[in-house]
């Protein structure tokens, strides 16, 4: 629905960015960890590994444990 003009916009807006992962370990830390500075509270990074042999998965478990950043979820693929 789009609000009447001269009306405020709702400013409560989630937002689900999604990355793709293939054996950039390194560089989809870093990734994530720059994504993490941007996003707002309601926001989310979807990280999904697209069965990488470089423990890139692993890594972004390591680094970003759900207990303690739940803005970011791993999805594992074979």
């Amino acid at each position: 629905m789009v609000p009447e003009p001269g009306t405020p916009a709702d400013t409560t807006v989630r937002c689900s960015l999604i990355v793709l992962n293939y054996d950039q370990r390194e560089l989809v830390v870093d990734c994530v960890r720059s994504m993490l500075r941007a996003i707002g509270p309601d926001d989310e990074i979807i990280v999904v590994d697209n069965g990488s042999t470089d423990g890139s998965a692993d890594a972004i478990a390591e680094a970003f444990p759900v207990e303690d950043v739940p803005a970011v979820r791993l999805l594992r693929l074979p």
